[in-house]
């Protein structure tokens, strides 16, 4: 039975890394990949990775870059059946790093995303489905939309912002009731909190705070709680690309097996430490990663995230940003 169902965007990822400093205004040689992304099919392939039963609700073209995201996502183990083939082109993010790994600039072509409406959205068939994954990718009405469906089902919802100008944009729901949890960076929260309370959008708030770890709010008397972050030495450092996402999907895999916020959030940096280890947004090398027990059972839970360093995740290159 799935657990988890993840609504968000699905597309093709395209880096350009330079084999030595880039020169602009010229042709660079380097190395070209393609490969699956998106924030939400990113956190539905972690989940799967990690072994949680998760459906992707999306939308891409029936193009070759959708027909490829498709299958290599379906390999991972997710269920694709709920990904829609009604647009005109596949959402494309096009990243040109430089030697080092640092992004110089990107483009991203999310028109397949933009151009949704509540109609995509109209059953998500949540019976019996314990958490609800949402990316701000989604139009606002789309967003809120499934945040009633899930409400209505009885599951826990996440809300993922996904970027700075994609956060500010969910000060548009008006939810009737709060989602469980939002997982915010600190320029994304700061935004937030500009335009109106967070928490009139999610009950609990994780931020991430880089170096300084995360900090989990629960609303207005309830003191924040610090989990502290470790650090990958910087000869380690292969790409963070999607490391922010890797921690949302190790917190939520840890949520529907049990694990309480704290624990949660640990082995969410556990996931994410993995993560800025590998050239891979979602890295395969997951199946020995601590199980919950061992991480609930440690007898100095506030130093669980650094049984494995965790990435600078308030680092804007640490999720896709689309």
């Amino acid at each position: 039975m799935t657990e988890v169902v993840v609504v968000g965007a699905s597309a093709i990822d395209l880096k350009a890394t330079s084999s030595a400093s880039l020169i602009p205004e010229t042709s660079n040689p380097g190395i070209v990949s393609a490969s699956p992304g998106g924030v939400g099919r990113n956190i539905a392939e972690t989940l799967a990775r990690l072994g949680t039963n998760v459906r992707l609700v999306s939308r891409v073209a029936d193009d070759a870059f959708g027909r490829l995201v498709l299958a290599e996502t379906a390999l991972t183990g997710v269920d694709v059946s709920g990904v829609l083939h009604d647009a005109e082109r596949t959402a494309t993010y096009v990243a040109t790093l430089d030697t080092d790994g640092s992004l110089s600039v990107a483009v991203s072509d999310f028109a397949a995303l933009d151009t949704m409406t509540v109609e995509h959205v109209a059953d998500l068939q949540l019976e019996g489905v314990r958490h609800v994954v949402l990316d701000a990718n989604l139009p606002i009405p789309v967003l809120g939309a499934a945040l009633d469906q899930a409400v209505a089902a009885g599951a826990l919802v996440t809300i993922e912002p996904v970027s700075v100008v994609k956060a500010r944009r969910l000060a548009g729901l008006t939810p009737a009731y709060p989602a469980h949890l939002m997982t915010p960076n600190q320029d994304e929260y700061a935004a937030l909190t500009e335009l109106l309370d967070p928490h009139s959008i999610a009950a609990n708030i994780c931020v991430r705070r880089g170096l300084a770890g995360s900090r989990l709010l629960r609303g207005p008397g309830v003191d924040p709680v610090d989990v502290p972050a470790a650090v990958v030495p910087p000869e380690e450092v292969r790409d963070v690309t999607g490391a922010g996402d890797s921690a949302t999907a190790g917190l939520i895999h840890a949520l529907v097996r049990g694990a309480d916020l704290e624990v949660a959030v640990a082995f969410g940096n556990a996931v994410a430490a993995r993560t800025v280890r590998s050239d891979l947004t979602v890295p395969t090398d997951l199946a020995d990663l601590p199980d919950l027990p061992e991480l609930t059972d440690m007898p100095d839970r506030p130093d669980v995230p650094n049984r494995h360093t965790a990435p600078d995740a308030d680092d804007p290159r640490d999720r896709e940003d689309h």
